[in-house]
């Protein structure tokens, strides 16, 4: 939030016009320490002035901000209040109290002081700015998009109001409007490190790795001393997959600042993902011993135990993950299911699938999750409706296909589990003679062995086992007994010289967009 300076300033010269008398030099050398950043002796001119002017409100309210810079917040609260029973008709008593409960992370009094603001002073900036940002801190992103909207109308230079508004759009993952509101935040202040790294952390959302690298720069360049910028930017090497420089980056947070849980997390994540798990454990300790409520803390360690095989424990932190955290990570719902599915619960994972897809529907991992799940307890329909829904996210993915296929297989829908299987298959990966050869065999028994598609796909799972001689075989009934247009007749043709050559087929996928004949 602003600091409220200059109104204060003016007030207390003001009181002192009132009583016949100078502003006293202690007050002036008291800004001027303010505004070097000497909170400890800005503090000390403060109250040397207040034995002069004891009962001055804006000696309280600058006092008070003093105390903020110390991060003193007990008696900046303090001073704040004694300034509120001076003048209690006066926003800026509660808008100063309300920053100090933000800081103080006890955001539902934050919220009440905003509130009382803006009684007093309905079309305040700063209130609404800070009112938004105390429903940001409590996750209520639609009211803080109200308020930080009013504030901004009320005050279109307010770069705060800018930066907070972009802040919620990223938390709504509607990255580019958070874009444009961190980008307006820059212009209108250069130097606020926060926009910077903000504005980093949704280009790595976005993909823009190396504008998400260069704005963490700036930001470290504005405030090297900041451990925040330094944790966004580990997080864009982390997109990047530059693990050792995104270690060092959460180590140089931690150097900066021992209470970044976020630094002591983050490098966490990193342990977990090399497998380094006492690594990870000690740093998820710490975090813990900073932060008891830090949900990323417990999600890592609840990963952690699940790469373990300790699903018990596993559940344990990622249910508290989800107390702490729970309307707003499909993630942690995503893996909390893949410990309860290990366990064999598979209703509990299913209803855990269900909530990340309510959360995030665009995202075709929690669909194979749960459709893997379906297929475990043998609803082979709902599995492949679920890889269906995957398929129609990510439609280049084999995989996916590889999985309906399975879904099919079980169903008794031979032909069309044969069809995903040849398209999984023009992956490598993914080929499999045996599985391919049981299901076009399945397929022209359930066609009663009246379909070329079927004899071509039964040449094809022969030939990827060697056996050419049947392959040759299978590719010659199609072509005998089946009618083709002039190009299935060429492909089919070609098919056969790949067979008499002693080669296996090999399907690629169509270009996107192209339908198959």
């Amino acid at each position: 939030m602003k600091p409220i300076t200059i109104l204060a300033a003016i007030m207390v010269a003001l009181e002192c016009a009132g009583q016949g008398c100078a502003t006293p030099d202690s007050f002036q050398d008291g800004v001027e320490a303010f505004n070097e950043k000497n909170y400890a002796k800005a503090i000390d001119h403060f109250t040397q002035a207040m034995d002069d002017f004891p009962n001055n409100f804006a000696l309280y309210l600058w006092r008070a901000q003093a105390y903020l810079g110390a991060e003193d917040y007990d008696k900046a609260k303090d001073d704040y209040a004694e300034a509120i029973s001076l003048n209690p008709q006066d926003p800026d008593g509660y808008i100063g109290r309300g920053t100090t409960y933000l800081w103080k992370k006890d955001y539902k009094k934050a919220l009440a002081d905003y509130s009382k603001a803006i009684e007093c002073d309905s079309n305040n900036s700063g209130a609404y700015d800070g009112r938004g940002s105390a429903y940001l801190w409590l996750k209520e992103y639609d009211k803080a998009l109200v308020d930080f909207d009013k504030a901004i109308s009320l005050d279109a230079s307010n770069w705060d109001a800018f930066e907070g508004r972009g802040c919620a759009y990223e938390y709504k993952r509607e990255y580019q409007k958070a874009l444009a509101d961190y980008s307006k935040a820059i212009e209108l202040n250069p130097k606020s490190p926060r926009s910077y790294f903000g504005r980093a952390a949704c280009y790595a959302f976005t993909k823009e790795y190396d504008k998400s690298l260069a704005d963490c720069s700036k930001a470290i360049e504005l405030d090297p001393k900041n451990s925040d910028a330094y944790i966004a930017r580990g997080d864009s090497y982390l997109w990047k997959g530059e693990i050792d420089k995104a270690r060092a980056d959460f180590s140089k947070a931690m150097e900066l600042n021992p209470k970044s849980a976020s630094a002591y997390t983050r490098r966490a994540r990193i342990s977990v993902w090399q497998g380094n798990h006492d690594q990870a454990l000690a740093d998820i300790a710490k975090a813990l011993e900073i932060d008891p409520k830090s949900s990323d803390a417990y999600v890592g360690r609840g990963v952690c135990h699940l790469q373990r095989k300790d699903f018990a424990k596993a559940i344990a932190d990622l249910s508290k993950a989800i107390e702490l955290d729970a309307p707003y990570n499909a993630q942690i719902y995503l893996a909390r299911s893949s410990a309860y599915f290990f366990q064999k619960d598979f209703e509990k994972s299913l209803a855990d699938c269900t909530k990340a897809i309510e959360m995030d529907p665009k995202n075709p991992k929690i669909y194979i999750d749960r459709g893997r799940t379906y297929l475990w307890k043998k609803q082979f329909q709902q599995a492949a409706d679920d890889f269906s829904k995957a398929i129609e996210l990510s439609p280049q993915n084999a995989a996916y296909h590889n999985d309906r296929a399975d879904a099919f297989y079980h169903a008794e829908k031979y032909e069309k589990a044969l069809a995903d299987y040849t398209r999984a298959t023009s992956e490598a990966k993914f080929r499999d003679g045996k599985k391919a050869l049981e299901f076009a065999t399945q397929a022209c028994e359930k066609t009663n062995w009246d379909e070329n598609a079927n004899f071509e796909a039964l040449a094809a799972a022969h030939a990827e086992l060697g056996h050419f001689d049947e392959a040759l075989k299978w590719q010659n009934k199609a072509l005998n007994v089946s009618w083709f247009s002039d190009k299935q007749l060429e492909r089919a043709k070609q098919r056969l010289k790949l067979y008499q050559e002693r080669k296996p087929y090999r399907e690629g996928p169509p270009p996107a967009g192209v339908q198959k004949e």
